[in-house]
């Protein structure tokens, strides 16, 4: 047992208690011990502090952590190393509960479908954020969902998406016994990431995403593997859909293209599967918030156009990350901006040609009234 008690020191904070474990390590509450913020410290396993590889994993989680800013992401702040052990610095949930946890202790047949699509989109939010910057989580599932708000009211639920270490196989493929192994989730992993892969692409979590979808409306696994050569065999035929029988023919088809077993069969973005989820929301009646109707894919770019980023239009960093290849299949080119409307301009010149009128009419009044009164002088 490594479990490190309350009242340890940790690099600048202190142990206050353990929150959960992982595969990679334990996450406990602690605070800073001058000025006695909360966080979360995801402290890295001793075992694998002595692997080169896996502290590497360890590490590109904590540099993923600096660029994915984004109220449903819960990234990595800082990387602290006290005594030859390595911990992440996180933001500390106030509940404490995973997506897992809270749907089988308060709903073990699922939410309500207008609260499980609305919750749904913003997840969506936080992992086509990491997309856009080059980023793909690889184990989306619900034990890596954080929910904040009261776990007996679901509209009150904030998703946090967390535990970004399988950004790490990009860069570092992990080897066990000298073999490289398929890091993954049996239950959530995609067909050609349990095939093994040197890198991962945005169609590996939407495929996830589409378990997510099905977990979150029913309560249940759409895959039963608990072993990696078990998924493997699973995803090689297209996933059952048994319960998801009472569920609107709507959901039932987002749920097949997400999980479809080639790629380029999937949605190509999780902007394009919000869409069709949102789809789903329409047709049930239910409004959507204004902040979940947005285009989940468009956001601000540095030369002041609005308009969708694609992997391949992300500014790079060449001491960031690298970036994952593109799905199979090229997204279509986006429209072209629409032109910015004349009027307020318009109207705005106008008003410089009226004052610059006013004024004229102005200096020929004061001419003529002074030429009046030399004229009465004379």
């Amino acid at each position: 047992m490594d479990r490190l008690p309350a009242g340890t020191p940790f690099g600048p904070y202190i142990i206050d208690g353990f929150v959960a474990g992982g595969g990679m390590g334990h996450v406990y509450a602690a605070r800073h011990a001058i000025y006695g913020s909360s966080v979360a410290l995801k402290v890295l396993h001793p075992h694998l502090e002595l692997d080169p590889e896996w502290r590497s994993r360890f590490t590109e989680e904590g540099a993923a952590g600096q660029r994915l800013k984004h109220p449903h992401i819960c990234a990595a702040r800082e990387l602290v190393v006290d005594g030859g052990r390595t911990a992440l610095v996180l933001d500390l949930v106030a509940s404490g509960k995973t997506l897992a946890r809270a749907l089988s202790q308060e709903f073990p047949t699922g939410l309500p479908l207008p609260e499980a699509l609305r919750l749904f989109l913003q997840i969506l939010q936080g992992v086509e954020h990491a997309h856009a910057r080059g980023f793909v989580h690889g184990d989306i599932k619900p034990e890596n969902v954080l929910i904040q708000g009261d776990v007996r009211v679901p509209s009150s639920w904030v998703p946090l998406v967390t535990d970004f270490g399988t950004v790490g196989l990009i860069a570092h493929p992990v080897q066990i016994d000298g073999r490289p192994a398929v890091v993954a989730s049996p239950r959530y992993a995609s067909p050609e990431h349990l095939r093994g892969v040197t890198s991962l692409i945005p169609a590996s979590d939407v495929f996830a995403l589409g378990l997510l979808l099905h977990y979150v409306v029913s309560g249940q696994h759409a895959s039963a593997a608990t072993t990696v050569p078990e998924a493997a065999v699973v995803v090689k035929a297209p996933l059952s859909v048994v319960h998801l029988v009472d569920q609107p023919e709507g959901v039932l088809a987002i749920f097949l293209r997400a999980t479809a077993i080639e790629p380029d069969k999937r949605y190509g973005s999780c902007g394009e599967l919000a869409s069709a989820v949102r789809g789903v929301l329409d047709r049930l009646g239910v409004r959507v918030d204004e902040d979940l109707a947005a285009d989940l894919a468009t956001e601000l770019v540095d030369d002041g156009r609005t308009g969708p980023r694609s992997m391949a239009q992300v500014p790079t960093d060449p001491d960031s990350t690298p970036t994952t290849p593109a799905a199979s299949t090229p997204p279509p080119e986006p429209p072209p901006p629409e032109p910015t409307p004349a009027a307020p301009r318009s109207s705005a010149m106008s008003w410089i040609f009226l004052g610059s009128g006013a004024l004229a009419l102005g200096a020929v009044a004061a001419v003529a009234v002074l030429a009046w009164w030399l004229g009465r002088g004379g």
